[in-house]
């Protein structure tokens, strides 16, 4: 399975699809959780918080800490929040690998016999975990035509989000990768 793991790495279209997925995930992830906007003023500032350490490791809600320091540049603001910024990463090289599997998965589908919606099937439960912290506000903005209780509903499914995207799509890679290995035992027959 290493081998192949070599060979998706080596493909460049696939590593340049899924890092701008991984990347897509990333800013989506911060917009979602209110650490990433765009501000009226161009400027450059960078100010730390007071509560160092002690304020990064305190929870607002489930997989949501506090920010340590504020940047500013240009017109985007990002709260710097240590803990929110790992889990943010791993889940974007998580899609990343999970989106280059796919794609090399596709692009050679005729001789490895794979369909794509197997190789995705990790992939939408994690874009839907920058959507569930704290009050999610694509259903805030929903919640005129939504009935309440699916409102509280999918509020209180948050903290299972997160841990539900890190199982589906280590299982979904895991699964793409082992499907790729079995169809060539020799990664480096594959064509082109």
């Amino acid at each position: 399975m290493i081998a192949i793991i070599k060979q998706i790495v080596k493909d460049r279209t696939s590593i340049i699809i899924g890092a701008a997925a991984g990347l897509f995930f990333l800013v989506m992830y911060h917009i979602s959780i209110d650490y990433l906007h765009l501000t009226g003023r161009a400027q450059f500032s960078f100010n730390v918080l007071a509560g160092g350490w002690d304020l990064a490791l305190r929870q607002r809600a489930p997989y949501l800490w506090e920010s340590l320091a504020i940047l500013n540049f240009h017109r985007i603001q990002f709260f710097i929040s240590p803990l929110n910024l790992l889990l943010g990463l791993l889940l974007a090289i998580l899609i990343l690998f999970n989106i280059a599997a796919a794609v090399f998965s596709y692009r050679y589908k005729r001789s490895c016999n794979l369909k794509i919606r197997q190789s995705l099937s990790g992939v939408l439960p994690a874009l839907l975990t920058g959507f569930a912290c704290c009050a999610p506000a694509f259903l805030i903005a929903l919640s005129p035509i939504l009935p309440a209780f699916f409102t509280i509903y999918f509020i209180q499914l948050q903290r299972f989000l997160i841990p539900a995207s890190f199982i589906l799509m280590v299982t979904g890679l895991y699964r793409n990768l082992h499907k790729l290995a079995v169809q060539f035992p020799d990664p480096e027959s594959l064509p082109g």
